[in-house]
């Protein structure tokens, strides 16, 4: 006697993927998660990375980090060198000079925070050239993912006070030295930002400052700390070497506590 195998019938089947549908429910939000997690630590991993250079860099230097940007040092067709297109301090991350007219802004994708999307991709709401358009593959425009703490800038050459973190005036080269920071483990010393240096006056939240971060697709504007990782934090790391992610409020408040770990007596030549 021949025997049939037994068929699903519609409503078992039915069963079936409904409850593959929710099994799909229930673990793309922890995916998504750990895909979070995972382009974090990357981040956190870079910026850890850095600040070994900016280390060495002060090491060889008489204690003295790579300056923020020096005005008295121009690149071919790069305007001021910055601490991104700064020769030696690249060296140190073993990233290869790439030639003039603002790609020795450009850094390796990989080098750069993973949710940084300006920077991995251009943006043509940027003003400022060449960010405006998207960089070759491979690469991104490092100054639109982290910037140095640079806070607490002296009068410069020509006694102009800096406000609020911007140069008013003179020619001049920011900096700072080993030996000025007092408390190193408090300090912070690299952040996600949108340009190359972050005073503390322009990273404050508050939607009227002009530092105020609203996303990625923005033109960058002076200052402003990147809260672009999960649940608006930021990563830095700090004199130390230890890094973390911050809130806004941690690290970006009024509260006047939050001096100390912006003050780095940065100074101007």
């Amino acid at each position: 006697m021949r025997r049939f195998a037994r068929a699903f019938t519609l409503i078992e089947l039915l069963v079936v993927i409904s409850i593959i549908a929710l099994l799909i429910a229930l673990l793309l939000p922890a995916l998504k998660s750990a895909r979070s997690t995972a382009r974090n630590t990357l981040c956190l991993s870079n910026v850890r990375q850095m600040y070994i250079a900016y280390e060495l860099y002060a090491g060889d230097s008489d204690g003295w980090y790579t300056p923020a940007y020096d005005q008295t040092q121009s690149l071919p067709g790069d305007g001021n060198t910055m601490w991104m297109n700064n020769p030696l301090f690249r060296d140190y991350l073993s990233i290869p000079a790439l030639g003039s007219g603002g790609t020795n802004q450009l850094w390796p994708a990989d080098r750069v925070c993973p949710d940084a999307t300006g920077a991995l991709r251009g943006d043509s709401s940027i003003a400022t050239p060449p960010l405006n358009t998207a960089p070759p593959d491979g690469q991104a425009w490092a100054r639109l993912s982290y910037g140095l703490n640079a806070d607490s800038f002296s009068p410069g050459a020509g006694g102009t006070p800096w406000i609020d973190g911007w140069w008013h005036g003179g020619t001049t080269t920011a900096l700072t030295n080993q030996s000025f920071i007092d408390q190193p483990s408090r300090v912070l010393a690299i952040l996600d930002g949108l340009f190359p240096y972050l005073p503390h006056g322009r990273a404050i939240w508050n939607p009227s400052n002009s530092g105020y971060y609203d996303g990625e697709a923005q033109t960058p504007g002076y200052g402003k700390v990147a809260f672009r990782h999960g649940n608006l934090s930021a990563n830095a790391v700090h004199y130390d070497g230890h890094a973390a992610s911050y809130s806004r409020d941690q690290i970006a408040g009024t509260d006047p506590a939050l001096n100390e770990i912006w003050d780095t007596q940065m100074i101007d030549f």
